[in-house]
């Protein structure tokens, strides 16, 4: 053992905690178990608190499903360490997940729902991990999910959903692994987004939907890549995105859609790479694209439609390369199109919409009222024609400004 540790027995423990058996633990307890934190001679594995000596109830696994959806429901959780199936809460008389408190995993998937009553998700601050899907949906009462602290991995979806009084998410901060979607929807009070900055590794969509008082998006900070869709659309509140900062790929679609007061995405600027369709529209407060900075691929096609207050397309100058095609239309004050001057490569597609095919092959810019036809438009495509053979080969540009 190291030297200096005040005992005589070769128990390879830590220096001065003054113990005599080999139990390798780190406290100046005296005890003989290993893993035994607060000495009561109990193990991590099995003590129900190994934080409070006087607690030695022996937690057990409880395997199976579990419902519950009153009160007394709860007390039959209350000595398991761990659910080996589904765990359902819902019930409009609780009150209280008191009895949860020493529950560290939920094997298959976990639903916290219609909780009339419930105000705090107290009782599951040991909860590390969920094998299936998380459900937080339709809880009237509940204000943050500060009890999630300590969750790292979740192996399904995540929705949270329809929490009228939910104000934030911010402690959701220790989740590092995600298995699924993660669907932020539709929570009237939610007003920032701070959480989710320890995922770094997540395979499916983040939808950040219809949440009506959120104002600023800056969680994410530790996610490379997403392998799914990312979605922000219908927030009617939404000023700024400035989380994602360390996100340089996007492998499916990515939405900006009716955020009314949207003014940047700043968040996005190390984004490099989008391989589907790539969507900016409705927004009515955004004025440029400058958290595109760095975009230089997409792979499907690319719409920047109806941003009434888009002025130019400047913040597209690093993008080179679209795989279908690149449609500018009904901008209404947008007077410059050369941050599309960089393109080289657009091959052109078709588009199976409602309607039947469409083809959004090249690049169309249309219906831009302020955008002069003569010096914008027709100087940008006779340039492209040099550099991007197929940037010409879309339907014609029209409806911009030709009395310019």
């Amino acid at each position: 053992d190291s030297s200096g540790d005040d005992d005589t027995a070769d128990d390879d423990d830590s220096s001065g905690d003054d113990d005599t058996a080999g139990d390798d633990d780190t406290a100046d307890d005296d005890d003989s178990v290993s893993d035994d934190l607060d000495g009561d001679g109990v193990s991590s594995s099995e003590d129900c608190d190994d934080s409070d000596s006087t607690v030695t109830e022996l937690c057990q696994h409880c395997p199976g499903d579990f419902e519950i959806d009153n009160q007394a429901d709860s007390y039959l959780l209350s000595n398991c360490s761990s659910v080996g199936g589904s765990l359902q809460i819902s019930g409009q008389t609780i009150i209280s997940l008191a009895e949860l408190r020493y529950i560290r995993s939920v094997g298959s998937y976990l639903e916290i729902e219609y909780n009339d009553a419930l105000p705090t998700l107290s009782g599951l601050e040991s909860l590390t991990s969920v094998g299936g899907f998380l459900d937080v949906i339709g809880n009237d009462l509940l204000v943050d999910l500060d009890e999630l602290s300590n969750l790292t991995e979740v192996g399904g979806t995540i929705v949270v959903d329809d929490n009228d009084a939910l104000v934030n998410v911010d402690a959701v901060a220790s989740l590092s692994v995600l298995t699924g979607d993660l669907r932020i929807e539709d929570n009237d009070a939610l007003t920032s987004m701070g959480g989710f900055n320890g995922l770094a590794d997540m395979t499916g969509d983040i939808v950040i939907r219809g949440n009506g008082a959120l104002t600023s998006l800056d969680g994410f900070s530790a996610l490379p890549v997403l392998f799914g869709a990312l979605t922000i659309e219908n927030n009617s509140s939404l000023v700024s995105v400035d989380g994602f900062s360390s996100l340089v790929s996007v492998l499916d679609e990515l939405y900006l859609h009716n955020n009314a007061l949207l003014s940047s995405f700043n968040g996005l600027s190390s984004l490099a790479s989008i391989g589907g369709y790539v969507r900016v529209s409705s927004n009515a407060g955004l004025a440029d694209l400058a958290g595109f900075s760095a975009l230089s691929t997409v792979g499907e096609y690319l719409q920047i439609q109806s941003n009434a207050a888009l002025v130019d397309l400047d913040g597209l100058a690093a993008l080179t390369r679209v795989d279908w095609g690149v449609r500018v239309t009904n901008n209404d004050l947008l007077t410059s199109v050369s941050g599309l001057s960089g393109l080289t490569h657009v091959d052109g597609d078709f588009w199976p919409g409602g309607g039947g095919a469409y083809d959004w092959a090249g690049v169309e810019i249309d219906d831009n009222d302020v955008l002069c036809q003569h010096s914008a438009v027709d100087v940008l495509m006779t340039a492209l024609s040099a550099t991007c053979p197929n940037c010409n080969s879309g339907p014609s540009n029209n409806g911009n400004n030709s009395g310019c």
